[in-house]
């Protein structure tokens, strides 16, 4: 347990919930957790992993949404006594998202439970302009900008995908 919590950079969190699981289920979740990269919170994107897989039993059950998850969202929604727009919102994220946030939400001091998760969910479902990214990312003026929205979308999105100095 202690290899795997240094190889993955948990935090505390995340290493306590591990650590309070069934033997079996530590080894399973140990074997089968692949952080997706660097791309954010590896401890809350394991906390989510964790929680479906406590939720679903090792083999990995019924389609997505059984009853202890169901238990788990309502038990959030109650120990953070969110207003019923807040619910609706997490509710309606995509199941990757959700359980991240679920599994990471700490409001610090502010009493506005719902406000604060809000936020964090218009943060983390922002679209952004894939054009103004990529010229923000490589210091590209206004001019190149204005470039790259002028082609065909095809060669747009393959320069988007593909471009490396």
């Amino acid at each position: 347990v202690e290899r795997f919590l240094q190889r993955c950079g948990l935090d505390d969190r995340a290493a306590d919930f591990l650590r309070s699981m069934a033997p079996d289920l530590q080894e399973e979740v140990m074997a089968n957790f692949h952080p997706r990269g660097a791309h954010g919170n590896v401890s809350a994107e394991f906390m989510a992993y964790a929680s479906r897989r406590r939720g679903h039993g090792p083999a990995g059950g019924g389609g997505g949404g059984g009853g202890d998850y169901v238990s788990s969202f309502d038990g959030f929604v109650q120990r953070w006594r969110l207003d019923d727009r807040a619910a609706s919102a997490l509710r309606d994220l995509p199941v990757e998202v959700r359980d991240e946030i679920m599994g990471s939400f700490e409001p610090g001091r502010d009493e506005n439970f719902s406000a604060a998760l809000m936020s964090i969910i218009k943060r983390k479902t922002r679209r952004t302009d894939p054009v103004e990214e990529f010229t923000q990312r490589w210091g590209l003026d206004r001019r190149a900008e204005e470039v790259l929205r002028s082609l065909a979308p095809e060669l747009r999105d393959d320069i988007l995908a593909n471009f490396n100095p």
